[in-house]
Protein backbone atom coordinates (compact mmCIF):
# COMPACT_ATOMS: atom_id res chain seq x y z
CA UNK A 1 0.00 0.00 0.00
CA UNK A 2 1.83 3.37 -0.63
CA UNK A 3 1.92 5.57 1.93
CA UNK A 4 3.77 8.86 0.76
CA UNK A 5 4.25 10.74 -2.52
CA UNK A 6 7.99 12.27 -2.86
CA UNK A 7 8.17 15.16 -5.37
CA UNK A 8 11.00 16.35 -7.27
CA UNK A 9 10.93 20.35 -7.37
CA UNK A 10 12.57 21.88 -10.57
CA UNK A 11 10.50 20.74 -13.64
CA UNK A 12 7.89 18.87 -11.89
CA UNK A 13 6.17 21.26 -9.55
CA UNK A 14 7.72 24.42 -10.79
CA UNK A 15 8.70 25.41 -14.45
CA UNK A 16 11.95 27.07 -13.40
CA UNK A 17 13.94 26.47 -16.92
CA UNK A 18 13.92 30.70 -17.88
CA UNK A 19 15.46 31.71 -14.55
CA UNK A 20 17.88 28.97 -14.87
CA UNK A 21 18.82 28.91 -18.10
CA UNK A 22 18.95 32.60 -17.98
CA UNK A 23 20.91 33.03 -14.51
CA UNK A 24 23.45 30.67 -15.87
CA UNK A 25 24.18 32.80 -19.13
CA UNK A 26 23.70 36.11 -17.60
CA UNK A 27 26.81 35.04 -15.13
CA UNK A 28 28.67 33.76 -17.93
CA UNK A 29 28.13 37.38 -20.03
CA UNK A 30 29.77 39.22 -16.61
CA UNK A 31 32.80 36.74 -16.68
CA UNK A 32 32.97 36.83 -19.75
CA UNK A 33 32.82 32.75 -19.62
CA UNK A 34 32.20 30.50 -22.83
CA UNK A 35 28.98 28.12 -21.49
CA UNK A 36 26.85 25.93 -23.87
CA UNK A 37 23.03 27.18 -22.75
CA UNK A 38 21.70 24.18 -24.68
CA UNK A 39 22.94 21.57 -22.50
CA UNK A 40 21.44 23.40 -19.81
CA UNK A 41 18.16 22.18 -19.13
CA UNK A 42 19.22 18.53 -19.67
CA UNK A 43 21.22 19.05 -16.77
CA UNK A 44 18.62 20.42 -14.47
CA UNK A 45 17.88 17.60 -11.95
CA UNK A 46 21.85 17.65 -10.91
CA UNK A 47 23.93 19.05 -8.43
CA UNK A 48 24.96 22.72 -9.23
CA UNK A 49 28.14 21.91 -9.32
CA UNK A 50 27.80 18.95 -11.98
CA UNK A 51 25.60 21.18 -14.44
CA UNK A 52 28.13 24.26 -13.91
CA UNK A 53 30.88 21.35 -15.18
CA UNK A 54 28.43 20.07 -17.67
CA UNK A 55 27.77 23.15 -19.85
CA UNK A 56 31.40 24.82 -19.76
CA UNK A 57 33.14 25.54 -22.77
CA UNK A 58 36.43 26.08 -21.18
CA UNK A 59 38.23 25.56 -17.77
CA UNK A 60 38.21 27.26 -14.65
CA UNK A 61 39.94 27.01 -11.62
CA UNK A 62 38.64 26.69 -8.19
CA UNK A 63 38.57 30.36 -7.46
CA UNK A 64 36.40 31.37 -10.73
CA UNK A 65 34.32 28.21 -10.34
CA UNK A 66 33.67 29.31 -6.89
CA UNK A 67 32.91 32.80 -8.24
CA UNK A 68 30.68 31.84 -11.06
CA UNK A 69 28.52 29.67 -8.92
CA UNK A 70 27.96 32.62 -6.35
CA UNK A 71 27.52 35.80 -9.10
CA UNK A 72 24.77 33.10 -10.56
CA UNK A 73 23.11 32.58 -7.16
CA UNK A 74 22.75 36.12 -6.52
CA UNK A 75 21.17 36.35 -10.09
CA UNK A 76 18.63 33.86 -9.37
CA UNK A 77 17.83 35.31 -6.23
CA UNK A 78 17.31 38.61 -7.96
CA UNK A 79 14.80 37.14 -10.81
CA UNK A 80 13.17 34.04 -9.56
CA UNK A 81 10.29 35.68 -8.57
CA UNK A 82 9.63 37.30 -11.85
CA UNK A 83 10.55 33.49 -14.02
CA UNK A 84 9.66 31.15 -11.61
CA UNK A 85 5.89 29.88 -12.17
CA UNK A 86 4.19 26.76 -10.60
CA UNK A 87 1.96 24.28 -12.51
CA UNK A 88 -1.50 24.45 -12.54
CA UNK A 89 -2.07 20.87 -11.77
CA UNK A 90 0.06 21.24 -8.63
CA UNK A 91 -2.15 22.95 -5.79
CA UNK A 92 -5.09 20.76 -6.16
CA UNK A 93 -3.61 17.32 -6.63
CA UNK A 94 -1.51 18.41 -3.58
CA UNK A 95 -4.82 19.51 -1.80
CA UNK A 96 -5.99 15.61 -2.94
CA UNK A 97 -3.89 13.89 -2.26
CA UNK A 98 -3.76 15.22 1.13
CA UNK A 99 -7.08 14.70 1.57
CA UNK A 100 -6.57 11.07 0.83
CA UNK A 101 -4.31 11.04 4.08
CA UNK A 102 -1.23 10.49 2.03
CA UNK A 103 2.51 11.86 3.26
CA UNK A 104 4.18 14.60 1.01
CA UNK A 105 7.85 15.02 0.65
CA UNK A 106 10.55 16.90 -1.63
CA UNK A 107 13.52 15.32 -2.72
CA UNK A 108 15.32 17.83 -4.90
CA UNK A 109 19.17 18.35 -5.70
CA UNK A 110 18.66 22.48 -4.74
CA UNK A 111 19.68 23.65 -1.26
CA UNK A 112 16.86 23.16 1.39
CA UNK A 113 16.82 26.90 1.48
CA UNK A 114 15.86 27.68 -1.69
CA UNK A 115 13.05 24.69 -1.38
CA UNK A 116 11.45 26.34 0.77
CA UNK A 117 11.52 29.76 -0.63
CA UNK A 118 9.76 28.30 -3.54
CA UNK A 119 7.23 26.20 -1.80
CA UNK A 120 5.90 29.53 0.64
CA UNK A 121 6.28 31.72 -2.24
CA UNK A 122 3.22 29.56 -4.39
CA UNK A 123 1.77 28.88 -1.13
CA UNK A 124 2.35 24.91 -0.93
CA UNK A 125 4.55 24.65 2.06
CA UNK A 126 1.51 23.17 3.91
CA UNK A 127 1.27 20.39 1.75
CA UNK A 128 4.48 18.74 2.57
CA UNK A 129 5.55 16.81 5.54
CA UNK A 130 9.22 16.59 4.54
CA UNK A 131 11.50 18.36 2.91
CA UNK A 132 14.75 17.20 1.79
CA UNK A 133 17.67 18.98 -0.12
CA UNK A 134 21.65 18.70 -0.04
CA UNK A 135 23.85 19.21 2.12
CA UNK A 136 27.19 19.84 1.72
CA UNK A 137 29.23 17.12 2.85
CA UNK A 138 25.77 14.79 4.22
CA UNK A 139 23.52 14.95 1.32
CA UNK A 140 24.34 14.37 -2.10
CA UNK A 141 22.42 15.66 -4.81
CA UNK A 142 20.92 13.04 -7.63
CA UNK A 143 21.42 10.39 -9.44
CA UNK A 144 22.38 9.71 -5.62
CA UNK A 145 20.00 8.44 -3.43
CA UNK A 146 20.41 10.45 -0.41
CA UNK A 147 17.13 13.05 -0.47
CA UNK A 148 14.98 10.11 -1.43
CA UNK A 149 16.09 8.05 1.35
CA UNK A 150 16.47 11.10 4.03
CA UNK A 151 12.62 11.61 3.10
CA UNK A 152 12.26 7.96 3.57
CA UNK A 153 14.65 7.80 7.03
CA UNK A 154 12.54 10.91 8.28
CA UNK A 155 9.03 9.66 8.07
CA UNK A 156 9.43 5.78 8.94
CA UNK A 157 8.23 4.49 5.84
CA UNK A 158 9.74 1.68 3.83
CA UNK A 159 11.28 2.35 0.18
CA UNK A 160 7.98 -0.49 -1.16
CA UNK A 161 5.64 2.04 0.33
CA UNK A 162 6.16 4.92 -1.19
CA UNK A 163 6.80 6.46 -4.95
CA UNK A 164 8.96 8.86 -6.39
CA UNK A 165 7.58 11.53 -9.12
CA UNK A 166 10.06 13.18 -11.39
CA UNK A 167 10.29 14.69 -14.71
CA UNK A 168 14.28 13.73 -15.46
CA UNK A 169 16.38 10.57 -15.60
CA UNK A 170 18.61 11.50 -12.90
CA UNK A 171 15.21 11.23 -10.71
CA UNK A 172 14.37 7.70 -12.13
CA UNK A 173 18.11 6.60 -11.59
CA UNK A 174 17.92 7.83 -7.49
CA UNK A 175 14.40 6.23 -7.57
CA UNK A 176 15.99 3.13 -8.60
CA UNK A 177 19.12 3.22 -5.67
CA UNK A 178 16.60 4.51 -3.09
CA UNK A 179 13.88 1.51 -4.08
CA UNK A 180 11.33 3.65 -4.42
CA UNK A 181 9.33 2.98 -7.45
CA UNK A 182 9.43 5.60 -9.69
CA UNK A 183 6.91 7.37 -11.80
CA UNK A 184 7.65 9.68 -15.09
CA UNK A 185 5.66 13.29 -15.61
CA UNK A 186 5.70 14.74 -19.00
CA UNK A 187 6.29 18.26 -18.87
CA UNK A 188 6.63 20.73 -22.31
CA UNK A 189 10.55 20.73 -21.48
CA UNK A 190 11.15 17.21 -21.26
CA UNK A 191 8.85 15.68 -24.22
CA UNK A 192 12.09 15.14 -26.43
CA UNK A 193 15.27 14.56 -24.17
CA UNK A 194 15.71 10.95 -24.68
CA UNK A 195 16.21 8.72 -21.98
CA UNK A 196 18.86 5.85 -21.08
CA UNK A 197 16.06 3.32 -19.91
CA UNK A 198 12.60 3.84 -19.93
CA UNK A 199 10.38 4.04 -16.78
CA UNK A 200 7.51 1.70 -16.44
CA UNK A 201 5.03 4.59 -15.73
CA UNK A 202 4.70 8.11 -17.36
CA UNK A 203 1.66 10.34 -16.91
CA UNK A 204 1.29 13.62 -18.98
CA UNK A 205 -0.21 15.62 -16.11
CA UNK A 206 -0.22 15.28 -12.01
CA UNK A 207 -3.83 14.80 -12.23
CA UNK A 208 -3.42 11.75 -13.61
CA UNK A 209 -1.16 10.89 -10.67
CA UNK A 210 -4.48 10.24 -8.39
CA UNK A 211 -5.36 7.41 -10.63
CA UNK A 212 -2.10 5.86 -11.30
CA UNK A 213 -1.68 5.46 -7.18
CA UNK A 214 -5.17 3.71 -6.66
CA UNK A 215 -3.58 0.94 -9.05
CA UNK A 216 -0.32 0.91 -6.70
CA UNK A 217 0.12 -1.91 -4.77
Amino acid sequence: MIKLIIFDLDGTLVDSREAIVESFSLAAQLMNIRIDSSKIVQLIGKPLMDVVKGMLLEELNEINMLRFVNIRRRIMDVIWKKKVRLYPDVTPVLKELKNRGLLLGIASSSIIGRILRFLEFFGIREYFDIVSGVIDGKIKGKPYPDTIVYVLNSLGVSPREAVYVGDMEVDYIAAMKSGVRFIKIIREHNKSIEWNTSPPTTINSLYELLHVIEKLK
